[in-house]
């Protein structure tokens, strides 16, 4: 049995019972009319996972091993125009196992949904979206896509089900540690269930449904889980005094959408990661 737990407010119970009935509806569709979901929870691994890339070879080539390691069959690089030179080569010796779309332009963080054409390939069923500094954790499970597919058919007022981000060793030389400590501490106060959170998520490592189109409004609106569903923020492995080649060059060309987006001094180029959970 499915429980809803409701206020006093009529309106608001009409809602969430609105939300619940829309959600079983589709879910009993897809399960019985849609080849794509059909087969997917046959084999989850046939998920697609859509990687946005932009510039970032370190974290992208670890996600991506990653996913190979486990078995995942469709990984997909959709590739923001990028010009850094080492991912460049790296793009020239993928695993054949993972698809390689290049854009002509640099369309930002959504650019999946931005992508006509991509999106109506890989949204026919489940999909994940995930930035390129995302990975997930040792201890992160093989079916970790198993998972989160079973959290998201329960979770029927959220947008998606994706990976907490972990906080235990993001490294003192980041000058905005304080920051996203404080930040990321509000996610942690509304607790589910064991390892599930009502939380936030933008574009890390998190689980869509079928057909889900970009809508600004909720889209943020999510499920988070606790470790071992877990995952790494690469970009807040981060010193600025003393900078790799690659976080040089992606801090000279990143644009706008990149979220705690830094300066070679350490600050804060923008305050997007203030404002983005604020549409209810």
């Amino acid at each position: 049995m499915t429980l809803i737990h409701l206020n006093n407010s009529l309106p608001n119970r009409l809602s969430k019972l609105k939300q619940w009935f829309w959600h079983r509806k589709g879910l009993v569709y897809h399960r019985l009319c849609n080849g794509t979901v059909q087969a997917q929870l046959r084999d989850y691994k046939s998920i697609p996972i859509i990687i946005i890339s932009f510039n970032q070879l370190y974290y992208l080539q670890q996600q991506i091993d990653f996913l190979l390691r486990h078995g995942y069959k469709r990984i997909v690089v959709l590739d923001n125009h990028s010009t850094y030179q080492p991912l460049l080569a790296y793009f020239e010796t993928l695993d054949p196992r993972v698809t390689l779309i290049r854009l002509s332009e640099n369309l930002g963080h959504l650019a999946f949904w931005k992508s006509e054409a991509v999106f109506q390939t890989y949204s026919k069923g489940y999909y994940v979206v995930s930035d390129a500094d995302i990975v997930p954790v040792d201890d992160c499970p093989h079916d970790v896509l198993l998972q989160l597919r079973v959290l998201l058919d329960k979770a029927y007022d959220r947008t998606k089900v994706g990976l907490s981000l972990a906080l235990d060793d993001i490294p003192e030389t980041n000058p905005n540690k304080a920051a996203i400590l404080n930040w990321e501490s509000q996610f942690w106060t509304s607790k589910l269930k064991a390892n599930v959170y009502k939380a936030e998520i933008d574009t890390t490592f998190a689980l869509y449904r079928p057909g889900y189109r970009y809508h600004k409004k909720r889209f943020t609106k999510a499920w988070r889980t606790d470790f071992p569903l877990q995952a790494r923020h690469g970009g807040w492995y981060i010193d600025p005094k003393q900078l790799s080649e690659e976080q040089e060059y992606y801090m000279k060309t990143a644009n706008a959408s990149a979220s705690w987006q830094i300066n070679a001094q350490g600050e804060l180029v923008n305050s997007i990661h203030k404002t983005l959970y604020r549409d209810e």
